[in-house]
């Protein structure tokens, strides 16, 4: 295998998701404080009613701005003997590289779909314990091929 023959693989986070999410994060968070916010100006028995709801609201919301701030993409680099995984989310970004060594396990995942047919991922699992999933694949035939492939760069084989 030539040292050249390089090949990448893509996890994207769409900017659009981000925005989505991040929106419908904030209007859970904005919507009930503003309509609740009378019920809060003349506190009462009946406030803590309000107040479960407002909190309950709030969760949700601050689950989808953690999504949108924290949720990550991915760009795999595979090259002989090596793969780097260059993690991407709007805090931070970093590389994680795997060597042959490091890989407890390859599988392909299936992932069913009520919408549409189940689609497949190759899953990496570490000796430490992280699992890095591939970008899906409509057929499972082109997962496995994946697997092999990866496998057979990281002489695992």
């Amino acid at each position: 295998m030539e040292e050249d023959d390089i090949f990448y693989l893509m996890r994207p986070m769409p900017h659009g998701m981000r925005i989505l999410l991040g929106a419908a994060g904030l209007f859970c968070i904005v919507t009930p404080a503003w309509e609740f916010r009378h019920a809060f100006l003349h506190p009462g028995w009946f406030s803590l009613f309000f107040a479960v709801i407002l909190l309950g609201a709030w969760s949700v919301g601050g689950s989808f701005v953690a999504a949108a701030i924290l949720g990550e993409e991915q760009r795999w680099r595979v090259a002989d003997g090596r793969i780097d995984i260059d993690r991407r989310n709007l805090c931070r970004s970093w590389v994680t590289t795997v060597h042959g060594p490091d890989v407890s396990a390859t599988t392909v995942k299936e992932i069913g779909w009520d919408s549409g047919p189940d689609t497949y991922s190759v899953v990496l699992g570490l000796v430490s314990g992280e699992e890095f999933e591939s970008p899906t694949f409509e057929k499972r035939e082109n997962a496995t091929m994946l697997e092999t492939r990866l496998r057979e760069r990281l002489h695992l084989d």
